[in-house]
């Protein structure tokens, strides 16, 4: 039987398929062997200015802000006007907003976490 094999653009050499999964496996550790240094950082799309004063929490609470506004602005077009939006509210910006971004600061490796909310 013939194995597989997956070209290997940096190394230019074709692996086998066990080659390539044991060559590029996630290290579960940080550099050195330690935990991770997890850092909450801003969200994808956003970047920092030269006045960023370092609290990412500020750019997530305004997302949800803007997003709760959002749908109270479109029932409330749907109760005195009648009219409906033919585009359902996005699924991925709703999972986004429950999600906080963190990025280890020795290796730069990221993250997504839940937030849990009391039930």
């Amino acid at each position: 039987m013939k194995k597989e094999k997956t070209y290997d653009s940096k190394s230019k050499k074709w692996l086998t398929d066990e080659e390539y999964q044991r060559k590029y496996k996630k290290r579960q550790a940080c550099k050195g062997g330690r935990e991770h240094d997890w850092v909450m950082c801003l969200p994808h799309g956003f970047e920092a200015t030269p006045d960023y004063k370092g609290h990412p929490e500020a750019c997530y609470e305004m997302e949800e802000a803007i997003e709760k506004h959002a749908e109270k602005l479109a029932e409330e077009l749907e109760k005195t006007e009648g009219i409906k939006s033919t585009y359902g509210r996005s699924t991925f910006r709703n999972y986004r907003m429950k999600m906080r971004q963190y990025c280890c600061s020795v290796c730069f490796k990221q993250k997504y976490e839940s937030i849990r909310e009391p039930k």
